[in-house]
């Protein structure tokens, strides 16, 4: 079998991306990882021997065999990998036949992923038996927490550059707009689904006097922070991979312009209708937030079979005077001893509660968009990761979040939320 030398750099993953390919279902613990890395160091010529199988997929090479040695040569800072080039002719089945029979000895079988994304007569077929084990129920919607940050500890021990291991989940206090933050961040995978809340430069506070970074530029700079920050997320989405990119409407064409700019082409423009407004001097009193839909490259990756879904996304809120500015609670008062006061949206209205981060969503919000562009064990993206809905969300929902957030009071304030949800206790690697 003729060997090819291939950049790892065009190397990817298998997360899904080749249609009717399930992920990979491979595994591989720390402490097998660093003994495959010392064999290689120790034994390097047995990489000539067994070469990657790779299939040529949109310019570049997903991994159908060999991806604990990939990762073992990325960590060990290989350039280029013997690679066995699959027929771009081959068929799903004989990809996924490769797939099992390709079976290195220090990987593990994610028995979850088999029992859901694989045919288990294939798998006898193929010499492998499943376990016997009951498949957890997969839920379809996402409740919020009860997280209060007034009221819960939230210890102080996050700082710029820590990446932190949350059960399925991983956090790193970064930069979203430096790709090798994100490269760090996602150790070798790539996204199903990217959905984020970036600063909407409106110089946003809420009532406890927290502020957000990277929330008041010019015009240009903003853009820029935007085009940055969007290329490097998208160098880390499979092909087809749907996105959820919440934006203030004062700066919609630059968000717009930015996703564009780097091959995330936006299809839908979706509304948040909150019954709460926002007070202000508009006007109509803001009452919805926007949120622009779209996909890498030409065909949607996954999209929940339903065909009833709106553009605009109805959301009660609690009210909570206790979060209210006095201000807020003024107006409030004035607008129930007079007439209703106009809204971008004509509903109910109550006032928006303040919560932990300046612009915080519910769980319930993001677990529905998430639930609709992903499938279980799916890895998230959220590059803007603020007080951590999304991760929230991910937990209860069965998939794998990836979060960098910039500042590290907010890291904190993540870690703190996901310890109390799980109960378990975040790792720092």
């Amino acid at each position: 079998m003729k060997f090819k030398e291939i950049s790892l750099n065009l190397l990817e993953l298998n997360v899904g991306q080749i249609e009717g390919l399930p992920g990979n279902p491979r595994k591989i613990s720390a402490e097998k990882l660093e003994l495959l890395k010392k064999d290689i160091q120790d034994y390097p010529e047995l990489l000539e021997m067994r070469g990657l199988i790779v299939y040529p997929h949109n310019e570049k090479f997903v991994l159908i065999g060999g991806n604990m040695r990939y990762r073992a040569m990325l960590e060990l800072g290989y350039d280029t990998a013997p690679c066995i080039v699959v027929s771009k002719d081959a068929s799903v089945e004989k990809l996924k036949a490769y797939t099992i029979l390709d079976n290195a000895p220090f990987g593990e079988w994610d028995w979850e992923a088999l029992s859901n994304d694989w045919d288990e007569a294939s798998l006898i077929d193929w010499g492998l038996t499943m376990p016997e084990f009951e498949k957890e129920e997969t839920k379809e919607s996402a409740e919020d927490d009860d997280f209060d940050e007034a009221k819960d500890v939230i210890e102080t021990r996050c700082q710029t550059g820590d990446l932190w291991l949350l059960g399925e989940h991983r956090l790193l206090c970064g930069d979203s707009t430096k790709k090798n933050d994100v490269a760090r961040l996602m150790d070798g995978e790539r996204a199903s689904l990217w959905i984020t809340d970036p600063p909407y430069n409106v110089a946003v506070t809420n009532s406890k006097g927290m502020t957000i970074a990277n929330d008041n530029m010019s015009a240009s700079d903003f853009y820029r922070f935007l085009e940055f920050a969007f290329a490097s997320a998208s160098s880390f989405l499979v092909d087809g991979c749907p996105f959820y990119v919440w934006f203030a409407s004062k700066e919609h064409i630059n968000f717009e312009t930015a996703l564009n700019a780097v091959g995330l082409i936006v299809r839908q423009e979706l509304i948040w209708n909150k019954n709460a407004f926002i007070l202000g001097r508009s006007h109509y009193q803001w009452k919805h937030e926007p949120c622009l839909y779209g996909w890498k490259g030409d065909v949607c990756k996954y999209f929940t079979n339903s065909r009833n879904q709106s553009t605009v996304i109805s959301d009660e809120l609690e009210l909570n005077i206790d979060k209210m500015k006095k201000e807020q609670m003024r107006d409030l008062l004035k607008e129930i001893l007079s007439d209703k006061m106009p809204t971008s949206v004509i509903d109910e209205n109550k006032p928006l509660k303040d919560e932990d981060h300046p612009t915080m969503k519910p769980v319930r919000l993001f677990g529905y968009l998430i639930a609709n562009s992903s499938q279980n064990n799916d890895i998230v993206l959220d590059n803007f990761g603020g007080s951590g809905t999304t991760l929230i969300a991910c937990e209860q929902l069965g998939r794998k979040a990836r979060l960098i957030e910039i500042d590290p009071h907010y890291c904190d304030v993540i870690i703190a939320r996901w310890e109390k949800y799980t109960g378990k206790t975040a790792e720092k690697i």
